[in-house]
């Protein structure tokens, strides 16, 4: 049996362009279908038409299929919050998450599949790792614009940042996973972490609430590695 070594990612050409797509949609499909552990990139490689040599020159591990995944549903993402409309922090935050699983929802069991990496802190395809750095800075500058923007708030916006990304994270855990019709719990935990975050705001302005946001920014921070990765090659 012949093994296939990663060759160096190459400038990818428009042709090549629509190979790697169609190895993302077929990757992301076995994903949702099989699982992560239950898809090799033999499988990816037979049900996009090419060699499993040809996939690896835009794929060297699976890990890679799903930041590219990640990737461009930071893309969309980021382009569906380009205009925020509401005005106060717990709106803002409501709209910002309604945008975030329009955008994810076709995506949706590819993603449950994908949750043994994203919480494994040993993949480079986890949620806090080096190689997600850059997307959960673009995220977080996302929320960053949530409080900058939001009229009722009156603190360190780069620090609310931090805690509304990771409010986010755990909201859209609990959506991967949720089996209610239309979603309803999730729905639920939103309007309620939009009213919490709608109290906060009311007393932003006091030096206790500086405290707790500066608390809260440090102790996710040192969860995070702050060195962003390079951008995926598309």
């Amino acid at each position: 049996m012949f093994t296939f070594m990663p060759l160096p990612i190459q400038p990818v050409t428009p042709k090549g362009g629509q190979t790697r797509e169609r190895i993302l949609q077929v990757a992301h499909a076995l994903f949702a279908e099989s699982g992560y552990e239950g898809t090799t990139l033999r499988d990816i490689a037979e049900g996009a038409g090419c060699s499993l040599g040809l996939l690896y020159r835009y794929f060297a591990r699976r890990e890679d299929l799903a930041l590219a995944l990640y990737d461009e549903l930071c893309d969309r993402f980021t382009t569906a919050t380009e205009t925020i409309e509401a005005k106060t922090l717990s709106a803002r935050f409501r709209e910002v998450m309604q945008a975030r699983l329009r955008t994810l929802r076709p995506h949706q069991a590819a993603l449950r599949a994908l949750v043994v990496v994203a919480l494994d802190p040993a993949s480079s395809a986890s949620v806090l790792s080096a190689e997600t750095a850059s997307i959960r800075a673009r995220v977080t500058a996302i929320f960053e614009r949530v409080a900058e923007g939001a009229t009722d708030f009156h603190g360190d916006s780069r620090q609310a940042a931090s805690a509304l990304y990771a409010v986010h994270q755990l909201l859209l855990l609990a959506w991967i996973q949720d089996a209610t019709p239309s979603h309803r719990a999730t729905t639920a935990a939103i309007d309620l972490a939009s009213e919490a975050l709608g109290l906060f705001a009311s007393v932003s302005a006091l030096p206790v609430a500086h405290s707790i946001t500066a608390r809260l920014h440090e102790a996710i921070t040192a969860f995070t590695p702050q060195r962003p990765s390079k951008r995926r090659i598309k």
